[in-house]
């Protein structure tokens, strides 16, 4: 789970692998984003900020968990979200974590704010098409990922300055040795960069695991956040402190 500023639509994050489609079947949840209800990935990290004209630096940890999964006979899943990385830009103590939602469809994921429970009772309603959710204004996951892709806000896809939409900046090997609950093997690493005229967020993704690591960065006012992750459990985790 990348998510933007708009406050913008996440960081919040997962797919590889190829889906074979009957004719006239459903579309079916991407692999990598097939995640069950109370999983969680817990990060640690530090944040940046500024405070009565003083800068101030807090080492910390921050958790993202899946409070809700909505399967929908018409291929579309939808997951009700807590907390992201991209909470902790412009840090406050006692900031409490947001909520929002995810929803897949084929190799699609698309980001929904959630302010009240409106939205999840659309996504519960199988007579409601969704359509103006699932379009490229919501789009956050494009897979599969590959280095140079491109993907959003089709108004934005052509800009050469690269603003205002999803890139994909890097492909590398990394490691997942010493992130509690992954094996320790070696896996693809995603860079997504997400730039705005005034700030910048760069999501580290791997297909089947999520987010592994964000990084924020503002042009004006102090803000700064790199976390990254170390915990990734089936259900439960470690509180937001």
């Amino acid at each position: 789970m990348p998510r933007k500023i708009k406050r913008r639509g996440f960081p919040l994050a997962p797919l590889l692998g190829l889906v074979l489609f009957v004719a006239c079947a459903p579309l079916v949840t991407p692999p990598a984003f097939a995640f069950p209800k109370g999983a969680t990935w817990t990060y640690e990290g530090v944040v940046t900020w500024a405070a009565q004209g003083n800068a101030q630096q807090k080492t910390l940890t921050w958790k993202i968990e899946v409070v809700d999964k909505i399967e929908r006979g018409d291929g579309v899943v939808g997951y009700v979200m807590r907390g992201h990385p991209l909470d902790l830009a412009f840090y406050a103590e006692g900031k409490p974590p947001s909520d929002y939602l995810y929803l897949a469809r084929a190799n699609r994921v698309y980001q929904i704010s959630l302010l009240d429970a409106a939205p999840i009772n659309r996504v519960k309603n199988a007579n409601d098409a969704l359509t103006d959710w699932l379009s490229d204004d919501n789009l956050v996951f494009d897979f599969p990922l590959a280095a140079d892709q491109k993907f959003g806000p089709a108004q934005f896809i052509a800009n050469p300055n690269g603003m205002y939409t999803w890139i994909v900046a890097d492909a590398k090997t990394t490691s997942l040795t010493g992130v509690k609950g992954l094996a320790p093997t070696n896996a693809i690493e995603y860079a997504l960069d997400f730039k705005t005229n005034p700030d910048r967020q760069t999501v580290y993704f791997v297909p089947n695991v999520g987010i592994t690591r964000f990084v924020y960065h503002h042009n004006g006012t102090l803000s700064e956040v790199d976390v990254k992750l170390v915990e990734f459990a089936a259900s439960g985790a470690a509180e937001n402190k």
